[in-house]
C-alpha cells in the first residue's frame, strides 16, 4: 500500500520518459512500475481495511457506467470512457434511485478526503 501511496506524490513528476506512467522512485532511489496485481493487491487491501470487502475494480466499472446513466451523460459518452464499441455497455448498467446518487456522492466525497489526506 505504502508503494501506491508514494506513486500518488512521486509517479509522474519524476518520469523521465523511459518509466511508464505508473511508476515512481522509492525512499531507497529504486524505480518501480505499478502493475496491475500490485495495484489491485493493494486496493483490495484498502477496501477491505474499511469495510468494503468484495469490491473490485469491476465494480467501479459498473458503477461508473450506471451513475454516468443517472446523472444524464449521454450513452456515446459512457461508451467512449468505458471503451464499448458495442453494444456490451448495457451489460453494466444498473438503476440509480436518486438516494442512490446521494449516497454515491457521499461516498466519493470521503474518497476524495482520505485520498488528499
Amino acid at each position: 500500500m505504502r508503494r501506491l501511496a508514494d506513486a500518488k506524490k512521486n509517479g509522474v513528476r519524476e518520469g523521465d520518459g523511459h518509466n511508464s506512467l505508473f511508476s515512481f522512485t522509492d525512499p531507497e532511489g529504486g524505480r518501480f512500475h505499478i502493475t496491475k496485481p500490485m495495484a489491485t493487491r493493494a486496493l483490495d487491501k484498502i477496501w477491505k481495511a474499511c469495510g468494503y470487502a468484495g469490491v473490485s475494480g469491476h465494480s467501479f466499472r459498473v458503477g461508473g457506467a450506471s451513475l454516468l446513466k443517472a446523472l444524464g451523460i449521454p450513452i456515446t459518452q459512457i461508451c467512449l470512457r468505458g471503451r464499448w464499441a458495442s453494444d456490451s455497455y448495457k451489460l453494466y448498467l444498473r438503476e440509480f434511485t436518486e438516494e442512490d446518487i446521494e449516497s454515491t456522492n457521499g461516498l466519493l466525497r470521503q474518497l476524495e478526503e482520505a485520498w488528499s489526506s
